[in-house]
């Protein structure tokens, strides 16, 4: 057995990208985590994030998480008997065996997203946003959204080949698989639904933005040396 195994890393900065779903092919940049804006109209507010939200303010960007590693992180879903709720198993690349034979480990749970901007089963706990005082090193706000859908958005690397992992499964589907190529990064944009930290009412001045992927160390990877990344934002 040759196992290849995924590393996991959230970029931070400017970053080329060879191709980008849902964009023409074609070399550009992105910025990722430190393109932030605080979110305090309510009319945008409400339109991203609903009614109840209009006097809140929101802490916004956007986030890559690349697969740096050797092999695929490929999950597998299966339904359960509870509503919205879906076991995870994670497989083990290994190039000396079909991949129907590579080994399987539980990674924890999925549930379904319902809200108009997902619609699709999120792995539970896949990342941690975190926002803590740079003077104390305190955390004083944790992100909302912590379920995600892994999928191949950004190449991130002109030598690899074409995303395999290119859509989430639906409800509809008993099972079905989410992850992230080698050399290709999974994307959430800035004002996407869920994708904000609250700061109201938090006192002006320099903090660290905080990423952190596995937080609860679920998964099996080839290092987790480069698991979290932070970039620092002023308030």
């Amino acid at each position: 057995m040759t196992e290849k195994l995924a590393q996991l890393k959230p970029l931070k900065g400017r970053h080329r990208t060879f191709k980008y779903y849902g964009e023409e092919d074609g070399l550009r940049y992105k910025e990722f985590l430190s393109d932030y804006e605080v979110m305090s109209d309510p009319d945008e507010l409400e339109e991203t994030e609903g009614k109840s939200h209009r006097a809140h303010e929101h802490l916004i960007f956007s986030n890559c998480v690349a697969n740096i590693g050797d092999g695929v992180m490929l999950l597998e879903i299966t339904k359960t008997s509870r509503p919205g709720r879906a076991n995870v198993a994670q497989r083990i690349e290994d190039d000396a065996i079909p991949r129907a034979e590579w080994k399987s480990r539980a990674a924890g749970a999925a549930v379904f997203d319902r809200n108009p901007d997902h619609n699709h089963w999120h792995f539970a706990n896949f990342l941690e946003y975190r926002l803590r005082r740079v003077k104390t090193g305190r955390v004083v706000k944790e992100g909302l959204k912590q379920s995600f859908c892994l999928e191949d958005i950004a190449k991130l690397d002109k030598t690899v080949g074409r995303r395999i992992f290119a859509r989430c499964p639906n409800l509809r589907m008993k099972t079905g698989v989410m992850g992230i190529t080698p050399g290709w990064g999974d994307v959430y944009w800035t004002g996407v639904q869920e994708q904000y930290i609250e700061v109201k009412g938090l006192p002006a001045g320099a903090y660290w933005l905080e990423c952190v992927v596995d937080p609860k160390n679920r998964l099996k990877v080839k290092s987790r040396s480069q698991n979290t990344t932070r970039v620092k934002v002023r308030l």
